[in-house]
């Protein structure tokens, strides 16, 4: 969530008569700045402005390389092309309002509709911003939501992105996202305050190790797909 900031105007008085002139000067920006001042509600914040994040809160991101129309949006590159893909409704990253599509041997997850009904564009990660379009037959909509965190930078600055697919358990939950390295995340997200956190562990020597939690500094999730 943006952070509101309020921006401070510097006015410069230009006095030409001397010592008298620098003291209406300073008589004039007093008065202006009482005026302010009560214009905007004494001396805190504007009325209706928007509340500060607090402090070290989890910042929540939300991601998609396509518009409302399913348009490629500017920042985004399309590295690779496919042909004669499949795709089913529901991300297995995302959740139900996105796509999972297939070409070859090759799995595409996640992935948005563009607007000639006919491709998909899919993202192998929420830190780059680089995809591969697919060619899908029979792309039916997928309605839904997608409440599943596709990735999470930590407080440390480690990126980290969920892991598809099987995988292991630790104390029974599932090893959930890698961060590269040795360093993994498991389980979901605790999202009960405004600081995010979750469990994390090594693995070395064939086992997890250094248990512990780690505060969340961002989670990027995705937007819904839009209707092809």
């Amino acid at each position: 969530m943006p952070t509101t900031r309020t921006r401070q105007t510097r006015r410069t008085c230009r006095a030409d008569g001397g010592p008298g002139g620098l003291a209406l000067a300073a008589i004039a920006a007093l008065i202006t700045g009482l005026i302010a001042g009560v214009l905007v509600g004494g001396s805190g914040p504007a009325s209706g402005a928007a509340p500060d994040r607090p402090a070290g809160a989890t910042r929540v991101v939300r991601l998609s390389p396509v518009t409302g129309d399913g348009a490629l949006k500017p920042g985004w590159r399309v590295a690779t092309r496919r042909s004669g893909g499949t795709c089913s409704r529901g991300s297995e990253a995302l959740g139900a309002g996105a796509y999972r599509c297939f070409a070859g041997n090759t799995v595409f997850d996640p992935c948005w509709a563009q607007h000639d009904g006919h491709h998909v564009v899919c993202a192998a990660s929420p830190w780059r911003r680089v995809l591969a379009r697919v060619r899908a037959r029979h792309l039916h909509p997928a309605p839904g939501p997608t409440p599943n965190v596709w990735g999470i930078r930590l407080a440390s600055g480690r990126e980290c992105t969920f892991l598809q697919g099987a995988s292991s358990v630790h104390h029974g939950e599932r090893i959930s996202y890698a961060c590269g390295g040795r360093l993994y995340l498991y389980g979901e997200p605790d999202r009960s305050t405004a600081r995010w956190t979750i469990g994390a562990v090594t693995y070395r020597h064939g086992h997890w190790r250094h248990d512990h939690p780690v505060r969340i500094a961002r989670a990027v999730l995705g937007r819904p797909s839009p209707a092809p």
